[in-house]
């Protein structure tokens, strides 16, 4: 389309983008540091609850989990990355850490209080947490249908309701099979 505009132009005429996309490219870095800033610190709540550099690390990872969830169901609905979904994949940090706390702290409190093996407290976790996992992601996932149904256009809450939606379902399928898996290789060597 610009090259069919930009020959066109009488001279000294140039052309911007404005509007909506315009208004997302400039807030798009502030709150890209904003949310560096919060894992961050999410980052260091982790380490002194967990005391270990590698579970925090893990429960960090499972924030990539969510990344493919979202990605996937942005592209199920044909909707554009815009600034409504960077504060649906914000409010996904805690959900999903929340899942990882859930499993490494039943884990840990099986592993040095039960003296379970790291294999068996992981596989223990995974099972017994399954299901408060399962039923607070759903309910998540379900409370943001009013988004996804109202947010009819691209660029309304649409977009951060299926982030939240999608991102949510997809890591709590994950979290339960893969967060077990990186404790037991955590610890599985001691």
């Amino acid at each position: 389309m610009e090259s069919h505009i930009i020959p066109t132009l009488p001279e000294g005429v140039t052309y911007e983008y404005g509007g909506a996309k315009e208004l997302d490219f400039e807030t798009m870095n502030p709150l890209m540091q904003g949310l560096a800033i919060a894992v961050i610190i999410v980052f260091f709540f982790l380490l002194v609850n967990f005391k270990k550099i590698g579970l925090a690390l893990a429960a960090l990872s499972s924030l990539l989990l969510t990344l493919f969830g979202a990605a996937l169901g942005l592209w199920a609905f044909h909707i554009d990355f815009s600034l409504t979904c960077v504060l649906g994949v914000i409010s996904l940090i805690g959900i999903v850490v929340r899942n990882a706390i859930l499993i490494f702290e039943h884990a840990q409190d099986l592993r040095l209080h039960k003296h379970y093996s790291p294999r068996d407290a992981a596989f223990d976790a995974g099972r017994r947490r399954m299901l408060p996992i399962f039923l607070t992601s759903a309910t998540t996932a379900v409370g943001v249908g009013p988004m996804i149904i109202h947010g009819s256009c691209p660029r309304g809450a649409g977009g951060r309701g299926v982030v939240i939606c999608s991102g949510t379902v997809f890591s709590m399928i994950l979290a339960v099979i893969i967060l077990p898996v990186f404790y037991w290789k955590i610890f599985g060597n001691k």
